[in-house]
């Protein structure tokens, strides 16, 4: 759901042993999954370098860092243009571009002068991940979605004035912000009340999908824009208690959901786009700048008018109205802070669409091109639900460890982010360079998740490898490094929705699986990045009735 952007997650698309309930050793336990439920208040540290003085000295400078040496004037901009630049053409299939790179300069590579980009580096090597995220502290930087961050400091304080989210907020904001919101989004025992009512909207779906398939059992339609149905409803649902009929027949473009689902879109793609121009656009309109602020406004009102009917709901409820429903984030949040309420609820409604779409999506493909895997799931989750009717309970979810291993080993072949991004605190030195404070350091999760050397045939869909019988075997996940993969990222900037993005694919798996049989025809779909990994249509499935 949020990666985003890691992020987002990320809404992803960040949990350090620093955390004051949960004070386990990362070296003992290799373990990347701390619960950051509760982040430890940060401690004073005057401190130049996250390392000795002797270690910095003796580190080679900044400047020798490898990479691809910029031209006078144009820098390395030209090498990304299509056709005459050396990685223009491969702006399809990143993974590429990040092997081709790799390839190149090894494990660090220095970024620099390429238009709308600060200066930064590239790490490939988990040993270096680990070691940066051990030593981030509770207040980790990222520099990320900086259009957002503008339009909310500029153009709409009326409503990120006391509250910037997490989105965007850095420093002391986002961790007092983290801390309102932590202890209710991130425990793992609140997601039980919610199991049911993201089941009926899951079964809605699977409804929907029966209904609008072909007599082949195939779709006429995006079956993207499906899903992002489904995802608007269960956040809706989670973040407001709001039903909002996204996959109650076909949507009208003016209606609310389609509206929200197109706004979400444009988000991502020229909100995406404006992040990787140059920063003229803060001085001058440009056509990306015009689509974006637009867009993020859209966002904005129309989540705003959500919020506030879900709050006059809330209050008409807590002076006579006995609801038995359970309450949503935003009720929860409003007894801690309406500022945080609100905004965490427009921050849910915008990550948590496109990044759990996108999820899902990427899940069932792995499960329609890999039968027999998509068979021993089906297998596991019809031992324990046996009928139609049976009820899906938040037990059963912890009973079935093969579905969330398919979830994980589609999350590592094709992760909703590239990777996740820290702006260091402090100089630090990394393969023996020194890497200076305030330089932009980018985790590439998604090539190391698929070098062999790290995952045994790692190009093969394999949930067998997350499966703790497996442990002992050469495929199993404890053999590679645990920072070679990070689902929902690591440390206090973990992603805050994680918990939600489970039961929502979890759900939606269990109830696919047990009334579909999914396959795929034709060619691998290509591969694309807005803001988040994507992939692109058409999608070859067939939804065939199980028997």
């Amino acid at each position: 759901m949020f990666l985003l952007v890691q992020g987002r997650s990320v809404l992803s698309w960040t949990q350090p042993r620093f955390l004051s309930t949960c004070n386990r050793q990362l070296a003992a336990s290799k373990t990347s999954e701390e619960c950051p439920a509760h982040i430890s208040k940060p401690k004073n540290d005057s401190s130049e370098y996250h390392c000795s003085k002797e270690e910095w000295d003796n580190a080679k400078p900044f400047s020798q860092v490898p990479g691809p040496v910029p031209l006078p004037i144009i820098g390395n901009t030209w090498r990304f243009l299509p056709k005459i630049g050396e990685y223009g053409n491969m702006a399809t299939d990143i993974s590429k571009l990040f092997d081709k790179m790799h390839n190149q300069f090894g494990d660090i590579i220095k970024m620099e002068k390429v238009a709308g980009l600060k200066t930064g580096i590239q790490l490939y090597d988990p040993n270096d991940i680990e070691k940066i995220y051990k030593v981030e502290g509770v207040i980790p930087e990222r520099d990320i979605l900086p259009s957002m961050s503008y339009f909310r400091k500029n153009m709409r304080q009326d409503i990120f004035e006391h509250a910037k989210g997490l989105l965007t907020s850095h420093g002391e904001d986002w961790y007092v912000f983290r801390n309102k919101v932590n202890s209710i989004m991130m425990q793992p025992k609140m997601i039980k009340q919610y199991v049911e009512p993201v089941d009926n909207i899951a079964k809605e779906f699977v409804t929907r999908i029966q209904l609008i398939r072909g007599k082949d059992n195939k779709l006429s339609v995006d079956f993207m824009k499906e899903i992002n149905k489904w995802s608007l409803e269960s956040i809706a649902y989670l973040a407001l208690n709001t039903k909002l009929g996204s996959l109650q027949g076909e949507l009208s473009d003016d209606s609310t959901p389609a509206k929200m689902i197109k706004i979400a879109e444009e988000i991502f793609i020229y909100g995406g786009k404006l992040d990787f121009e140059p920063s003229i656009w803060q001085y001058f309109a440009t056509p990306t700048y015009k689509r974006a602020m637009k867009a993020y406004d859209e966002q904005v009102t129309f989540s705003q008018g959500l919020i506030q009917k879900a709050i006059e709901r809330i209050e008409a409820k807590n002076v006579g109205d006995k609801s038995d429903s359970e309450p949503s984030v935003l009720e929860k949040l409003l007894k801690v802070d309406k500022n945080v309420a609100i905004v965490m609820a427009l921050d849910m409604l915008l990550a948590g669409i496109d990044t759990t779409s996108t999820a899902l999506l990427n899940i069932f493909y792995y499960l329609a091109t890999n039968q027999s895997k998509q068979d021993i799931l089906r297998k596991e989750i019809l031992s324990l639900l046996p009928d139609k009717n049976s009820k899906l309970t938040v037990d059963v979810l912890n009973s079935l460890p093969y579905m969330k291993a398919c979830i994980k080993e589609a999350a590592r072949l094709y992760p909703i982010s590239i990777g996740t991004e820290r702006t260091l605190s402090k100089g630090v030195v990394i393969k023996g360079y020194q890497i200076p404070k305030g330089t932009g350091v980018v985790f590439h999760h998604m090539a190391i998740s698929v070098y062999d050397k790290h995952f045994p045939r790692a190009k093969e869909y394999i949930p067998e490898r997350w499966l703790r019988e497996n442990i002992d075997s050469d495929i199993s996940y404890k053999k590679a490094h645990p920072f070679c993969t990070m689902h929902f990222g690591f440390g206090s900037r973990s992603c805050v929705g994680r918990r939600f993005a489970e039961l929502e694919l979890e759900v939606a798996v269990v109830n696919f699986m047990r009334f579909f049989k999914l396959s795929w025809e034709g060619p691998p779909p290509e591969r694309g990045m807005t803001t988040v990994n994507c992939l692109k249509p058409p999608f070859s499935f067939t939804f065939d009735d199980v028997k």
